[in-house]
């Protein structure tokens, strides 16, 4: 009997009038009947009586390896790098450990040409929990760059450790000293060394003119008088006297007096000067001045 559905008078009627069914013919009479029955109501189930997780499909998410403080090592025997990966669906991530030199390449993560996958005779792994653990029992090079991928079919994701020997990081801290020392401490030798060399320049030179170095005041008018020759024309001697603004006075507010006495060339006269702003006060000072004729 091969009765797939329909209702129960057909599946009644699919009976040949007569026969008298065993049990077993009973039972497959009542499974044919349930099913008849149940089949359109499994069709109409509401979406309100399904669990909502059944209804929502996770994310597909690309490995997501977790970040990693301390990146640079120093080389001991079976030392141990880890490759965690935090995020991942589904979880089913393929890991890969690579390695590459740095004296030969430039390490460049997305040239997957420069580095080489590690084999078991230089390193065992385990992987527990979607972490990947590398131990190192051996390095051949002075200094070496380690790379964990994980990838799915979403995509991968990777990191790199930078393991030196005791030897190499010497080295390298002493290359970085040097660049250190000479961008920063030489030039700045040099430009103190430049600054002091000005100042000394500068006060030199100042003793040398002014017989002091009179930093916080001007430094004293020489003596020009002193410097002429008595016995050349006035006239000369005069135009070699410097433009000195405290010298010179308005001719305008000078005036001349009374006479005091006169010589064979010259006259003498008292000189006074109106609204003299040279002078404090507003006191007047009379002068005596030698006149030629």
């Amino acid at each position: 009997m091969n009765v797939i559905g329909g209702t129960s008078d057909e599946i009644v009627k699919a009976l040949r009038p007569g026969d008298d069914p065993s049990s077993s013919d009973k039972r497959d009479l009542a499974n044919e009947i349930n099913n008849a029955f149940l089949a359109p109501m499994a069709r109409y189930v509401p979406l309100s009586s399904v669990p909502r997780q059944h209804l929502i499909q996770p994310a597909q998410i690309k490995p997501q390896l977790a970040v990693v403080k301390q990146r640079n090592h120093i080389y001991r025997k079976g030392m141990q790098l880890n490759c965690s990966v935090e995020k991942v669906n589904p979880k089913m991530t393929s890991f890969t450990w690579e390695y590459c030199d740095p004296k030969l390449s430039t390490c460049d993560p997305k040239n997957d040409s420069k580095w080489e996958q590690i084999h078991s005779d230089y390193l065992t792994t385990k992987v527990v929990n979607l972490t990947l653990s590398l131990l190192l029992e051996d390095q051949p090079q002075d200094k070496v760059v380690y790379r964990c991928k994980a990838e799915n079919v979403w995509g991968a994701d990777q990191i790199s450790y930078k393991v030196y020997k005791v030897r190499e990081l010497s080295d390298h801290l002493t290359k970085d000293s040097s660049l250190i020392f000479m961008s920063t401490v030489i030039p700045v030798g040099i430009f103190s060394f430049s600054i002091i060399f000005v100042i000394a320049f500068v006060s030199c030179k100042r003793i040398k003119v002014y017989g002091g170095l009179y930093i916080f005041s001007h430094p004293p008018m020489p003596d020009y008088i002193d410097q002429l020759d008595y016995n050349k024309d006035v006239r000369e001697q005069i135009r070699k006297l410097p433009y000195v603004p405290e010298w010179e006075f308005p001719r305008e507010r000078v005036l001349l007096h009374s006479e005091l006495g006169k010589g064979e060339f010259v006259l003498i006269r008292t000189l006074r000067s109106r609204n003299n702003n040279y002078v404090g006060g507003k006191e007047v000072t009379a002068v005596a001045v030698k006149k030629l004729k």
